[in-house]
């Protein structure tokens, strides 16, 4: 980015800023305007008579005013005025630029706060006005503001329209100057002063005018004539009514934020928090006039540090008052009303307008409160001032809590130092308790210190320090050492002569309990005569009654835990459990005689021997990930299961660890082991088992709703096949002579031999002739098996019924698999003889069915050749709507199912009497009735044979039409089974085109013409066309 994009970004954030006029503005003016930096750089020119000064944008940015005037001399006039306005001084001059005259005012450019950041600058073009002829008359009357031209001795020659308006009677021209009014007669002095030193001065007026007084600016120049002589003085006027407004706005918001720079400088000097909330709130009554106020100050935790209100400010409430600047910004609130007021704890009526502003530091929260009555005046609206005031508090008071802080850490150290210097060395408990409590004494200057400890209704004296001794026991009931007991909480007593547990000496005394792992105990602590307890020696005192507690504790339960640390070794070493202690770095410190006995070591070599190398390596990474679970959380306990080493084999351990590091008597890792190879041998037993057993309910499930082959095969394969966990299942049925099998079911590898036959030999084979499981581990040599590559162990066992062998079950998988254990051979015989039962059942249902199909066909082939329709009716509809429906894309199952429908459609006729089968007139109403009912009847006829349910629905809806005027239930459209569609437009076809008793068969013209004329309306207009293309295509061959 150039220099002069720089300037030219610099300038648009100036005029964002809202310093300098907008850029709009300035190219609306006539005169030349521009801005610099601080360091007099150009950042904006603009104005018409920019262009003739030489001030092009694309020229000037980014150079400076040194730069324009090609000098750097601090006198030079115009550089001499733009320097005193980087003072923050308003100046002006003219200067000679292409043969005009231009009168320049320059004045500073301030920040908010009113720090001088740049400088503006105005040039007007005042030639004409001082040319000897000067301009006319006309055009200086058009000035808004006056001009005269004065002669030696300050009389008028030359008055434009302004002026002689402000002149107070007649005319000016030709009379002295002090005439005009007193306005004038300051005016004379210029003059004077510029015919005197025969420079041009200027000077700043106030001057009447119709909008009231206004600020003039005059502008005295001396003209002379051809040959330098003076000839007269010009006055100009220029009204800065606006610029002395803003720059008196300027000086008092410079002298606000002064005042603010010295409240931040006050509260930021002080050193504790409550005279931090004491020089805040002052200022920030001083800064916003207001006279009523509160300041509340507290730490991280909540608890106040300080609070300050002034006389007749009641206190808020400060949980309301927080909340209501929970967004970190100062509120104002309106609490004339009655709720408002009582909202924030404030009395109703009182005050008009109230601000909050929150306080916030690394360590402090807080609030202040301002408040406006209704006789003062309406507030400063404009906050900011109070907000940043309350940040520098915020930080004050941080600091300050943090020195105090930092002083009480100080002394707690001191003391601690004090301490450490006579700690007890002993290293038995009891007297080290004994120690402290006279260390204590000692360092703190205390006048006494005593431990009680509860025996039945009493408190009895067990460990005394100090000069004077309290009493040896009192009642349980007297004092407070009950209640501290009870509540578990330290209590300060003050004075001390009334409680037993203290001489009375001292002031104050702290009871506090030591009951934790003891019996009801408790300690009293006395301060000496005529002084509590500082900060820092209560810290250090609750530092230090949690060791003094654990030294009473460790002096009582030393010896007992010494005698039953005795006994639980004796018990481990009797116990089946071995236990082996392992230190930080995961080595084996000490193993019970059990755990060595299990690990086929002695207890000496299991010491000092890594953990990791009792293991056995395929579990070490699992041993690892356990052992570091319980080494990262001190107390935690775990139970796993992992295979240890006993003579350099695996065997099954459950091991239980807990972490005791922190416990001094032991300092590591116990882990407890058990031997859990047999039990996890029988559940591995029992889970196998279960498996089994499922595997065999979910078979016979599968199973059980099937009837016939076709169904019950595929299932047993799928079974078999999954359930094994094979690459291969299909299940083999024995041929009728007994010298081949046939896969009749096949599911995987081989599937497409299925329904191939086979020779007796092989796998198969053998298991159907000798009635026994055989098993394959290479199954290359096998002549069906063999005909795969990449399978692997085979296992076929034979299927058998009554004793009957009715084929077999084989299943295979993929080479480099587990082979075959007695656990897949029995299940695979299971699943084979629940297969023999379900396939001698479907042979059964198998034979009924063929039987029963039979008898179907043999009716409908009399029906056909009873019917009108003749022999053979049946077959030739069966063709035709079997390859309609092929033509349609129907599925194989579909297509075979209309093919039956059409060959068994009338066989509801065989309920039907012959006589009216071949009646050759019209119907009677009920021989009409007794006719459509023949669908129903063939419906009825074929569902008693699974396999033809869905045939039996085609063939009851053979007769329905698409417009749904046909029967048995009117169906309509595609509710009609689309199989049932194609057979009543096939048998439409032929009866037209058959010869029948009654009528003269029909051509294959006129027969297409009626299909094509009851399409839409009888037929399915699809399935016509269907049928006739099929004609068509026929007819062509």
């Amino acid at each position: 980015m150039t220099v002069a994009q720089t300037s030219k970004l610099e300038g648009q954030r100036m005029f964002v800023q809202g310093r300098i006029p907008s850029q709009w503005l300035v190219e609306q003016m006539p005169e030349a305007i521009w801005a610099t930096d601080g360091a007099l750089r150009f950042v904006v020119v603009g104005g018409a008579a920019a262009g003739t000064l030489g001030l092009e944008p694309d020229r000037v940015l980014g150079t400076t005013v040194y730069d324009y005037f090609e000098t750097t001399d601090p006198t030079y006039p115009p550089l001499a005025a733009h320097l005193r306005a980087l003072q923050g001084i308003a100046d002006g001059y003219r200067f000679d630029h292409g043969g005009r005259v231009y009168s320049v005012r320059v004045g500073p450019v301030r920040h908010a706060i009113g720090r001088v950041v740049g400088v503006v600058a105005c040039a007007t073009d005042v030639t004409d006005l001082l040319t000897p002829s000067g301009p006319s008359r006309t055009v200086l009357d058009a000035l808004r503001v006056p001009f005269l031209r004065v002669e030696a001795g300050s009389r008028v020659t030359f008055a434009n329209a302004a002026a002689r308006e402000a002149w107070l009677q007649g005319d000016p021209e030709g009379r002295p100057l002090a005439e005009g009014g007193p306005h004038f007669a300051r005016l004379a002095e210029l003059v004077a002063q510029v015919w005197e030193q025969g420079a041009a001065a200027s000077t700043e007026l106030s001057w009447p005018s119709s909008g009231g007084t206004r600020l003039y600016r005059w502008d005295a120049a001396l003209e002379r004539d051809p040959d330098g002589s003076p000839r007269a003085v010009a006055l100009l006027a220029t009204d800065v009514t606006e610029a002395a407004q803003a720059a008196d706005a300027s000086r008092r918001e410079v002298d606000r934020w002064e005042r603010w720079a010295a409240a931040a400088a006050d509260v930021g000097s002080r050193d504790h928090a409550g005279a931090v909330a004491e020089a805040l709130l002052d200022w920030l009554c001083a800064l916003s006039g207001a006279r009523q106020g509160a300041v509340r100050i507290w730490d991280e935790r909540g608890q106040a540090v300080a609070v300050r209100c002034r006389e007749g400010m009641p206190e808020p409430l400060w949980e309301r008052v927080q909340s209501e600047t929970a967004r970190g910004e100062a509120v104002w609130l309106d609490t004339w009303a009655w709720d408002d007021a009582r909202s924030l704890g404030l009395p109703a009526n009182r005050f008009r307008r109230v601000l909050l502003v929150p306080i916030s530091g690394a360590l402090v929260a807080g609030v202040a409160c301002l408040a406006w009555t209704d006789d003062e005046g309406q507030p400063e609206m404009d906050a900011c001032p109070l907000v940043r005031l309350c940040r520098v508090a915020g930080s004050a008071a941080s600091q300050a809590l943090a020195a105090e802080r930092a002083r009480e850490a100080q002394e707690r150290l001191a003391l601690w130092s004090r301490l450490a210097a006579s700690w007890p060395a002993s290293g038995d408990p009891g007297e080290a308790a004994s120690c402290l409590l006279s260390t204590l004494v000692d360092t703190l200057g205390l006048s006494g210190a005593a431990v009680y400890r509860r025996q039945g209704a009493l408190w009895v004296r067990v460990l005394n320090a100090g000069d004077r001794e309290p009493a040896s026991s009192f009642p349980w009931e007297e004092g407070a050492a009950r209640r501290v007991v009870a509540s578990g909480r330290p209590e300060v007593v003050h004075p001390t002569a009334g409680d037993p547990a203290f001489t009375g000496q001292g002031s104050h005394g702290i009871l506090a309990s030591l009951s934790a792992g003891l019996d009801e105990a408790v300690v009293a602590l006395e301060s000496g005569p005529g002084r509590g307890f500082s900060g820092s020696e209560l810290s250090v005192l609750e530092g230090l009654l949690s060791q003094l507690s654990a030294l009473l504790r460790w002096a009582r339960q030393g010896a007992a835990q010494a005698v039953e640390a005795r006994r639980q070794r004796a018990l481990l070493e009797e116990t089946p459990v071995g236990v082996l202690l392992l230190d930080g770095s995961r080595v084996v410190r000490d193993a019970t005689g059990t755990a060595a006995e299990l690990l086929g070591l002695r207890a000496e070599e299991v010491r000092g021997r890594p953990f990791a190398e009792l293991v056995y390596h395929e579990d070490r990474e699992l041993a690892g990930a356990e052992l570091a679970g319980l080494y990262a959380e001190p107390g935690r306990e775990n139970t796993w299961t992992v295979r240890l080493l006993r003579t350099g084999l695996p065997w099954w351990a459950e091991v239980t660890g807990r972490n005791r590091i922190s416990d001094p008597q032991i300092g590591g890792l116990m882990l407890a082991v058990r031997d859990v190879t047999a039990q996890r041998e029988r559940d591995e037993e029992l889970r196998r088992r279960l498996a089994q057993f499922q595997a065999l309910e979910e078979f016979a499930s599968a199973l059980r709703w099937a009837r016939t082959s076709e169904e019950v095969g595929p299932r047993v394969v799928a079974q078999a096949q999954r359930r094994l966990e094979a690459e291969h299942a299909a299940l083999a049925l024995l041929g009728p002579e007994g010298d081949s099998f046939t896969l009749a079911y096949v599911h995987g590898a081989l599937d497409r031999l299925a329904g191939a036959s086979f020779p007796l030999e092989g796998a198969y084979a053998r298991a159907m002739s000798t009635a026994e499981a055989v098993r394959l581990d290479e199954p290359t040599e096998d002549p069906l098996f063999g005909q795969v590559v990449g399978l692997g162990p085979v296992l076929v066992v034979p299927v058998r019924a009554r004793g009957r062998v009715l084929g077999a079950l084989g299943v295979a998988r993929r080479s480099g698999a587990s082979s075959f254990s007695d656990g897949d051979v029995q299940l695979l015989q299971a699943f084979a003889e629940m297969s023999a039962d379900v396939l001698e059942r479907a042979e059964v249902v198998d034979a009924l069915e063929r039987a029963y199909t039979e008898v179907v066909l043999s009716l409908a082939r009399a029906m056909d050749a009873h019917d009108a329709g003749g022999a053979g009716h049946g077959s030739v509809v069966a063709h035709w709507a079997e390859a309609v429906a092929r033509r349609m894309g129907c599925p194989l199952e579909q297509v075979r199912e209309v093919r039956w429908a059409a060959l068994l459609h009338n066989v509801g006729k065989v309920a039907i009497p012959e006589e009216i089968l071949r009646k050759p007139g019209p119907l009677s109403a009920d021989e009409l009735a007794l006719v459509q009912r023949y669908p129903v009847i063939g419906e009825q006829i074929l569902e008693a044979v699974p396999r033809f349910r869905g045939v039996a629905r085609l063939v009851r809806h053979h007769r329905e039409r698409w417009d749904g005027t046909g029967y048995p239930d009117g169906l309509r459209g595609e509710e009609i089974p689309l199989g049932s569609r194609i057979i009543a437009v096939v048998d439409a076809y032929n009866a037209m085109t058959d010869h029948r008793r009654y009528r003269v068969a029909r051509g294959h013209t006129e027969a297409v013409a009626e299909l094509q004329r009851h399409a839409g309306s009888q037929f399915d207009p699809q399935v016509v066309q269907a049928f006739l293309e099929l004609l068509e295509e026929s007819r062509a061959l």
